[in-house]
């Protein structure tokens, strides 16, 4: 399954076409150019409230699953339940072989 395949399969949204990924957090302080921002909760805050934060350091696009009041929704997904589906995304797009993780 190659990477543009696995976005549809975890979070049904197809990959954006005109996006290049070269790096994925949940920190807005680690987004940069080519980024993918997941904006879930936090310990303190909701990452939605860092959405333009990302942008303005270069994210592609931004995965939430709390639409932000007030911004332009362009390049951003809502998936519901998103927080339960991160961990099968990330074994899958980075290929984590889960039997050896102790």
């Amino acid at each position: 399954m190659n990477s543009k395949d696995i976005w549809k399969d975890c979070f049904s949204f197809d990959f954006p076409s005109s996006s290049t990924v070269t790096h994925i957090s949940n920190s807005s302080k680690e987004i940069k150019k080519n980024s993918v921002f997941f904006a879930v909760q936090g310990t303190k805050s909701h990452g939605c409230q860092f959405i333009n934060e990302a942008f303005t350091k270069g994210a592609a696009f931004v995965v939430t699953d709390k639409m932000p009041k007030n911004i332009n929704t362009e390049n951003i997904f809502f998936v519901p339940d998103l927080e339960k589906k991160i961990l099968n995304f990330l074994v899958q797009y980075y290929s984590i072989d889960i039997t050896k993780i102790k």
